[in-house]
């Protein structure tokens, strides 16, 4: 090892007996060395055991691992059990593999009957399990941040950073979107500032959302803050342009009155903010159908997606399965005025697609002082072939 504290992580691995023997030492010491830019999972949680004092994830991971891989003993598994360990000791491929292990272990431990089907190198699901006297198939999956979302967190990263130097008693709110670039930062970060210096200098307290849609077209909403809409926007959203106009815009902005004590400008992240996640969301359910028509006709299945890497929220999650929100009017061609208008959702996310999955699973992670725990948010497709209940998913995801 090239230094002691390498050696410490390596020596605080193998206190994990499990994790030592599915990896190896040849491979865990790699890992450590590696002086690429992504590091593994693995490594990072090892060092959060020896810095923070939190080994919180590698007893979860060990746990995982000690319920799951004897599963996968004997010949009929001899493939899959290669490949989840192949896909651990990957950097990319780890939490793919992880998310399947770590279901095995978990209805493993809730004594429910589970077949690891044994298809590979075929087509088929990840899991057949029994519960209530019916089967029902799972495919495991997962994403992470694509490559022009990892460029939008560097980009989003350094507007924090500019930010956040500004003496203000102001919060600041940024959504950017996938086209949102580099070239983007300088103007949109200077037309901040100026509202900011405004706004202080006049002791203005009222919120302001600013609209980036190119470095010559930046528009606010003076009084607007992001959020609460006028009570008649929907009747008269002529008297407010940038209702209609903000989809469009490459990054939005709220700024808020913080507390009168405050030294320098906060800045968070809300909403969704990579304005491709839905669509890949979309696409990560629906490249599963393959392995699913594999199984019964009747039988229920589902599809349990991994987002943990990502920075998917319940409305990017609605879009992607249930399809996007959109507002709808009608207008009477002859007197121009609105004759009907509402919210509506397009008919343009996977379960409108898809009849095939009955429910798509969204796992969540919590952490007390017993450890870490898995459980599952069930969306129902409404246009499943075989449907599935709510109360019979319960004791797979809880």
């Amino acid at each position: 090892m090239d230094s002691d504290y390498d050696a410490a992580l390596f020596n605080k691995a193998q206190q994990f007996s499990k994790i030592a023997a599915v990896f190896g030492p040849d491979s865990i010491k790699q890992l450590i060395v590696s002086t690429g830019p992504k590091k593994h999972a693995l490594y990072m949680w090892l060092r959060a055991a020896l810095d923070a004092k939190n080994d919180a994830r590698l007893r979860y991971l060990d746990w995982c691992l000690s319920v799951a891989m004897p599963l996968l003993e004997g010949p009929e598994h001899s493939n899959k059990r290669s490949e989840i360990v192949n896909q651990l000791k990957d950097t990319d491929k780890f939490y793919e593999a992880f998310a399947e292990v770590e279901w095995i272990a978990k209805l493993t431990a809730k004594n429910l009957h589970i077949v690891i089907v044994p298809f590979y190198p075929k087509e088929g699901p990840d899991l057949k399990i029994a519960v209530d006297g019916s089967d029902v198939y799972a495919e495991i999956t997962s994403l992470n941040l694509s490559r022009s979302e990892k460029r939008s967190e560097n980009i989003w990263l350094e507007l924090q950073t500019r930010l956040n130097k500004i003496v203000s008693h102001r919060h600041v709110s940024i959504t950017t979107k996938g086209d949102f670039s580099s070239e983007d930062l300088s103007p949109l970060v200077a037309a901040i500032r100026k509202k900011i210096s405004e706004l202080e200098r006049k002791d203005d307290r009222h919120p302001t959302s600013i609209y980036y849609f190119s470095k010559d077209d930046i528009q606010e909403w003076y009084g607007f803050d992001g959020l609460n809409y006028p009570e008649d926007v929907q009747t008269n959203f002529q008297n407010y342009p940038l209702y209609l106009k903000e989809m469009n815009a490459k990054a939005k902005v709220t700024i808020y009155f913080l507390y009168p004590n405050a030294v320098n400008t906060s800045v968070g992240l809300g909403g969704a903010t990579f304005s491709d996640m839905h669509v890949r969301i979309k696409e990560a359910v629906l490249k599963k159908i393959r392995q699913l028509k594999v199984t019964p006709v009747n039988a229920p299945k589902i599809v349990i997606l991994d987002l943990y890497r990502t920075y998917a929220d319940e409305t990017t999650v609605g879009w992607g399965l249930q399809g996007q929100d959109a507002y709808q009017w009608s207008v009477n061609k002859r007197t121009g005025e609105t004759v009907a208008s509402g919210d509506v959702r397009l008919n343009n996310g996977a379960f409108s697609i898809t009849k095939t999955v009955s429910a798509v699973v969204i796992p969540r992670r919590t952490e007390d002082a017993s450890g870490i725990h898995l459980v599952g948010d069930v969306i129902l497709n409404p246009n499943a072939r075989t449907p599935i209940s709510t109360e019979l998913l319960k004791p797979i995801v809880d």
